[in-house]
């Protein structure tokens, strides 16, 4: 079926995000659209090796997509745990169909 295909290849992608991830010596950020809600497996998976930035320090939903009236969070900006994140917000511009999030970020 198409959702266990999606399946198969989201669990590839986030095993080679983490293996990326594990070798780096420096911080690091990864961003993007994910497209797992904040309630999935996949976003638990990430943000328990990851800091997700607007949970730490943004408020309200987050939400991102659909941009013209979002609904759900599936972008996220993610951090290294040496990375803190002071100012986390989704912004209202509509250059896709998905909301960019913008973060300020404090190196330790």
């Amino acid at each position: 079926s198409v959702m266990h295909e999606t399946a198969v290849i989201r669990r590839q992608q986030l095993e080679l995000l983490q293996n990326l991830t594990r070798r780096c010596r420096t911080d690091f950020v990864v961003a993007g659209d994910f497209n797992t809600p904040s309630r999935g497996p996949f976003y638990r998976e990430l943000s328990t090796r990851y800091r997700d930035s607007f949970a730490v320090a943004g408020r309200g939903f987050g939400n991102t997509w659909h941009a013209k009236f979002p609904v759900s969070r599936i972008d996220y900006i993610f951090l290294s745990q040496k990375l803190r994140p002071l100012k986390c917000k989704v912004l209202n511009l509509q250059g896709s169909d998905h909301r960019p999030v913008l973060c300020e970020v404090e190196i330790r």
